[in-house]
């Protein structure tokens, strides 16, 4: 991580990739690996490595903190996003609303997808009125 830290992504890389040789299932290497890919514009290869961590969440919730893997999905929808693959940002978010339901950002960026790509108001108001009430203020932009 410090080579990353120091802006050598090249070192880290190589780096995160002899850690992932060693130990495959190693989640702190896979998730500065999806950081050092999305950071070097490899996105769907940062897109793979953000997704697998969070599968192994789902599997094992206790190996990594839910802090990390809710950035992982994050991650991983907003560059599905990015790149404007919209019907797969779509259930990306509503994963993310089903794992981690108290997480607003979920909520809010679905809520804020449905509402420009899909015209679906309905669902997106829905969405948004899902979140907790200090994150109403925005809605007013909305609505």
């Amino acid at each position: 991580m410090c080579y990353r830290t120091l802006g050598r992504i090249d070192e880290a890389e190589e780096q995160f990739r002899i850690a992932l040789s060693l130990s495959p299932d190693l989640l702190s290497a896979q998730y500065n690996l999806g950081l050092i890919y999305q950071q070097k514009n490899i996105l769907e290869q940062a897109i793979e490595v953000f997704r697998n961590v969070t599968n192994f969440f789902k599997q094992f919730p206790n190996a990594i903190g839910s802090d990390k893997a809710i950035e992982c999905k994050v991650r991983e929808c907003d560059i599905l996003q990015t790149l404007q693959r919209y019907s797969e940002a779509l259930p990306c978010w509503k994963e993310g609303i089903a794992l981690f339901p108290n997480t607003a950002v979920f909520y809010h960026e679905l809520g804020d997808l449905q509402a420009k790509v899909t015209i679906d108001y309905c669902t997106a108001k829905f969405c948004l009125m899902k979140l907790p009430l200090s994150h109403h203020s925005f809605l007013y932009g909305y609505y």
